[in-house]
């Protein structure tokens, strides 16, 4: 009976998938009742183990065919451009009043519009439409502030790019874009987007990053002090508060231990079997991008891209 069970694919993901939170959840308790981790920290990464199982599932089973995913996700990408462009005009184009002074997360912001437009991009990919979407969106996604999610938007469209069958108009816009970009710079620099311009220029030398690349560093010593179950807490045994973290998805091994590999491996090495289906070919785009800002730019607590592992598992019918 458990055989026949198991061979039912809903099943089966939702078995493997309910393992993994089970997993998670166990370390999470672990780390808690045995290792002092601080209530508040440990309710704030119950939030986030369950929030993959939440996008997983919303993926998974809210879209059974790709005509629903474009009706969807086109209706999705409508409204979150009149909120985004509502709520930049009552902060007056401001971005410190947007993001400084509000208790709106442009990281939030920024990765759902990521993922909502690159998949609305994604499935029009061969459509005269992208050659307004894609510079509309990307004007929204640089205001939007997280250079990870404009980095992982500039590899999205380079892929759309490269599969699209317009591919060499999508060229000449790109390249018309960037001769547009290179002559407003100086306007850009006087904007408030010193941030984002960095992407381009001196991105080594910010703050930030040099931070990031510190912490990645630690990530053998700490891996290897507990390899097997982890230690949600050992930035605090380090730095003695909280906001220090990996941001990868190597994160993963320093939390929870090396078990947490088997998994992951499992989870994407499935949604890339399925990447190249054909129907499911055309999110091969918002897909890698959302996989390479996982490995150099997010923790295990950034969960958007278990959407996108829910969404290729269901094996999206073409109808």
């Amino acid at each position: 009976m458990v055989f026949v069970f198991l061979q039912d694919k809903d099943h089966k993901q939702f078995i493997i998938l309910s393992i993994f939170i089970a997993y998670l959840l166990s370390i999470l308790g672990f780390n808690y009742f045995f290792d002092d981790l601080p209530e508040v920290i440990s309710y704030a990464y119950l939030g986030f183990i369950i929030s993959i199982f939440n996008h997983f599932w919303i993926g998974y089973y809210a879209f059974t065919n790709i005509k629903k995913l474009d009706k969807d996700i086109s209706t999705s990408f409508i409204f979150i451009n009149i909120f985004i462009l509502f709520w930049m005009i009552q902060g007056g184009f401001n971005l410190n009043i947007l993001f400084g002074q509000s208790l709106v997360s442009y990281l939030l912001i920024s990765e759902l519009y990521l993922l909502i437009a690159g998949l609305f991009i994604c499935l029009r990919k061969d459509s005269n439409l992208i050659f307004f979407i894609i510079p509309f969106s990307l004007v929204i996604q640089f205001i939007l502030y997280s250079r990870s999610a404009i980095v992982g938007f500039l590899i999205m469209t380079a892929f759309v790019i490269i599969i699209s069958k317009i591919r060499f108009r999508l060229i000449l816009l790109s390249f018309f874009l960037i001769i547009i970009a290179s002559a407003y710079t100086d306007y850009l620099q006087i904007s408030s987007f010193e941030r984002q311009l960095a992407l381009f220029s001196n991105i080594m030398q910010n703050s930030s990053v040099i931070v990031r690349l510190e912490l990645f560093e630690k990530f053998p010593e700490v891996f290897l002090s507990n390899p097997l179950a982890g230690d949600l807490g050992w930035h605090l045994d380090y730095y003695g508060k909280e906001g220090y973290y990996i941001h990868s998805y190597l994160s993963y091994l320093t939390s929870f231990g090396l078990f947490s590999l088997f998994f992951l491996i499992y989870f994407f090495s499935e949604s890339i079997k399925n990447l190249f289906r054909d129907h499911n070919f055309s999110l091969l785009p918002i897909f890698f991008a959302f996989i390479v800002i996982v490995l150099i730019a997010k923790a295990w607590m950034y969960t958007s891209i278990w959407f996108l592992v829910g969404l290729l598992l269901a094996n999206l019918k073409r109808e």
